[in-house]
C-alpha cells in the first residue's frame, strides 16, 4: 500500500510548506494563510471507532485546498480534556456534541486535595489521541502525518473547570496563597501532559486543536487564556503572568488564544518576560490597535465576530483591511475556515503574489 498522505498532498509540497512555515516564524514575510475545513474534525462525542474514517475523509479533502496546509490529526475531545483528569462529570450537548463538565471541587480547599489521574491513564484523552494518531499512521501508511495536541487550556482556564468558577474568583480575594498553590499544581500537571504528548508522538506535534495555525513543537506551545478578559490587570499580573513566564521558559515560547476583550492586559503581556510568539484576537472585542505594543515580536491571529459588528461583512474583508491599513511590521497568520469562493480567491491571490 502506498503512502496516502504523499499521494494526496505530494511529499515535496508538504516539505516546502514546512520550510515556508519555519521561515515565517523566523520572520520571513508579512502573512501566512492556512485553510481548514469547517467540518475538519468529528463531533467531540464521536466514538473512537468512527474517528479514523472521519479524519481520513477530512485529510483527503483538505489536500485540495489552497494555502499552507500540513496534514494533521486534531486531538479534539473538547475543552474539558485537561479538567477530566481531575474528576468532574462530563455531559455532551445533543445539538453540538460539545462536552461540558461539572467541577470536581466547590472550594479551593477541596481543590487542593484533588490528585489528577496519571497523564498516561488509558481511559483519558491523551491516550485516546495517541492511539488514534498511531492507527492513522498505520492506516495511511505514512510518515507525513502530524498531531495536534489536546485541549490547550492553561492553568487558569483549567482551574475554572476543575473548581467552581465563582469560588475561584472569590478565593483570589480571600485565599490568594491557596489559589497560587492550586494553580501551581495545575501548571505542573498541564506541562507534564504536554511533554507526554510530545514524547509519545516522537515530537510529531504541530500545534493544538485551536487556533488553526501550525506551530512546530520546538518553537513553542499553544495555550488558552480565556480568563484574561474576566480578571483585572492587577489580578492577572498576580495569578496569570507568573504562569505564562513558567510555560514560556519550559517550552521556549507561547501562542496564546483568547476570546473577548483583553486590551487591559496588553501592558501585562508586554512586560511579562514570556516570549509570546503569536496572539489571537477577536474583532470587535479586542482591536488590532490595542495590540500595537506587541507588534514588533508577535504574530497576530485575527478572527472576526461577524454578527457583533457592522463594519466588515466577512473575515476576508477584515483580513484585507489589516494588510492595507496596519503598519508593515504587523504580521498575520490568517487561519481561514470559511468554505466559500471569496475565501478561496483570497488565499489563491496571496499565493499568486508570492505573499505566502
Amino acid at each position: 500500500m502506498s503512502d496516502l498522505i504523499e499521494q494526496w498532498y505530494g511529499r515535496q509540497k508538504v516539505l516546502r510548506d514546512w520550510d515556508r512555515i519555519r521561515g515565517f516564524w523566523a520572520g520571513e514575510g508579512r502573512c501566512l494563510a492556512t485553510m481548514t475545513l469547517a467540518a475538519h474534525r468529528p463531533r467531540q462525542d464521536t466514538s473512537d471507532d468512527d474517528r479514523p474514517r472521519l479524519h481520513s475523509d477530512s485529510l483527503r479533502k483538505q489536500a485540495d485546498l489552497p494555502g499552507i496546509n500540513i496534514p494533521s490529526v486534531f486531538g479534539d475531545y473538547g475543552t474539558v480534556s485537561n479538567a477530566r483528569y481531575w474528576g468532574g462529570e462530563v455531559h455532551f450537548s445533543e445539538e453540538t456534541g460539545n462536552p461540558h463538565i461539572i467541577p470536581a471541587a466547590n472550594s479551593v480547599a477541596d481543590a487542593l486535595r484533588l490528585t489528577p489521574r496519571p497523564v498516561d491513564d488509558p481511559s483519558m484523552d491523551a491516550a485516546r489521541l495517541l492511539r488514534l494518531y498511531d492507527s492513522m499512521n498505520r492506516d495511511l501508511q505514512t510518515d507525513l502525518l502530524w498531531m495536534r495536541m489536546l485541549d490547550p487550556s492553561g492553568p487558569l482556564n483549567s482551574a475554572a473547570l476543575i473548581l467552581d468558577q465563582t469560588e475561584l474568583y472569590m478565593a483570589m480575594h480571600d485565599s490568594p496563597g491557596e489559589v497560587h498553590r492550586f494553580l501551581g499544581n495545575i501548571a505542573d500537571f498541564v506541562m507534564e501532559l504536554w511533554r507526554h504528548q510530545l514524547n509519545s508522538s516522537g515530537g510529531r506535534v504541530c500545534g493544538s486543536m485551536w487556533p488553526y495555525i501550525v506551530l512546530p513543537h520546538d518553537l513553542g506551545v499553544v495555550v488558552t487564556e480565556d480568563l484574561m478578559p474576566l480578571l483585572s490587570a492587577e489580578q492577572y499580573q498576580e495569578f496569570g503572568i507568573p504562569l505564562l513566564k513558567r510555560m514560556s521558559s519550559e517550552f521556549g515560547a507561547l501562542a496564546i488564544h483568547c476570546c473577548g476583550q483583553y486590551a487591559h492586559q496588553v501592558a501585562n503581556l508586554k512586560k511579562s518576560g514570556a516570549r509570546i510568539r503569536a496572539l489571537e484576537f477577536h474583532h470587535p472585542y479586542t482591536r488590532i490597535e490595542d495590540l500595537e505594543p506587541l507588534a514588533d515580536s508577535t504574530v497576530f491571529i485575527p478572527y472576526l465576530a461577524v454578527g457583533k459588528q457592522d463594519r466588515f461583512k466577512s473575515a476576508v474583508e477584515f483580513y484585507r483591511h489589516l494588510l492595507r491599513e496596519t503598519p508593515t511590521h504587523f504580521r498575520y497568520w490568517f487561519a481561514c475556515v470559511e468554505e466559500d469562493e471569496q475565501t478561496f480567491a483570497f488565499v489563491r491571490e496571496l499565493e499568486e503574489k508570492g505573499q505566502i
